[in-house]
């Protein structure tokens, strides 16, 4: 096992364009920020000498323009969860899902960009973000956006190329007059534990109560964050009752594919999905003006 005293050198780039530079000529070289991911489990099964700390790079930020709110890759889960920005915004569902991140220790270091770059299926940030239609910039030999619905790959792997770095989050604002609601929820096994299952939702509906757009996402049920599409389409152009978000629910299994591990099992996390995945729905539903 590698041990971080067995480092060689500690880089503080200025800009996100020095961070990649450094990563392409130091060989065996890592990104670091917040390190709760690093330093646990990324150096295992992989020599590192070097690593490249980009907290001072002049990625910690939140802002929002006429059309955009967006969020700077090294911004930490606990500036997400007290930004005032996020205290009003899509019925506060980033700001809870960040209150959500294990322990307040972990959230004070982590940050969005290492969550979502580290592409474990458990992140709490992730299926919210699906649910607000975020896209991810990042920083390489060039310049490259990806929808985060098209981002991950599989467990601990994502679309990025070797040299590529997260460097902002870009989450677009809901037209003005549109009526959407949003919804995150979280089972773990504790309140600081990683998720069983979690997921986000948000509903779009009309004047009349029936859904022109649904976005369900989810974690913990595949080898990745996913989109329930088949459900989101099963939604589309109804007026929602329990009966029908049942209904809709009901094949959950077609979109998931859950795991047996140490903290549930397969069938646990299936049963608990399609619960959750209504929960979200209604809740979404409501909270955009809907009534059940």
């Amino acid at each position: 096992m590698q041990y971080i005293r067995d480092l060689k050198k500690y880089y503080w780039p200025k800009g996100p364009q020095d961070a990649v530079r450094l990563l392409m000529q130091e060989p065996l070289a890592e990104i670091i920020a917040g390190g709760t991911e690093l330093l646990v489990s990324g150096l295992k099964g992989r020599e590192v000498n070097n690593l490249v700390d980009i907290t001072r790079a002049g990625l910690s930020y939140v802002k929002k323009d006429k059309k955009y709110i967006k969020i700077g890759a090294t911004t930490t889960i606990s500036e997400l969860q007290n930004a005032p920005l996020f205290k009003d915004f899509a019925c506060s569902i980033l700001s809870k899902a960040a209150g959500k991140f294990v322990s307040v220790q972990i959230r004070n270091a982590a940050t969005i960009g290492g969550n979502l770059g580290a592409a474990m299926p458990s992140s709490d940030i992730a299926p919210v973000l699906m649910a607000l239609d975020a896209k991810i910039h990042v920083c390489g030999k060039e310049n490259k956006e990806f929808p985060i619905n098209g981002f991950y790959i599989s467990k601990r792997k994502t679309v990025m190329a070797p040299y590529e770095i997260i460097t902002e989050i870009e989450i677009p604002l809901p037209a003005e007059n549109v009526k959407t609601g949003y919804a995150f929820e979280k089972i773990g096994r504790t309140e600081m534990d990683i998720a069983i299952v979690n997921g986000a939702a948000s509903i779009t509906i009309d004047a009349s109560g029936e859904v022109k757009n649904a976005r369900l996402s989810l974690g913990s049920v595949a080898q990745n964050t996913i989109r329930c599409l088949e459900i989101e389409n099963n939604l589309l152009g109804k007026k929602l009752t329990k009966e029908i978000i049942a209904a809709s629910c009901e094949n959950i299994a077609k979109s998931i594919d859950p795991k047996t591990d140490v903290r549930a099992s397969a069938k646990y996390r299936g049963t608990v999905a399609r619960v959750i995945a209504a929960r979200l729905i209604e809740e979404a539903y409501i909270k955009a003006g809907g009534k059940i």
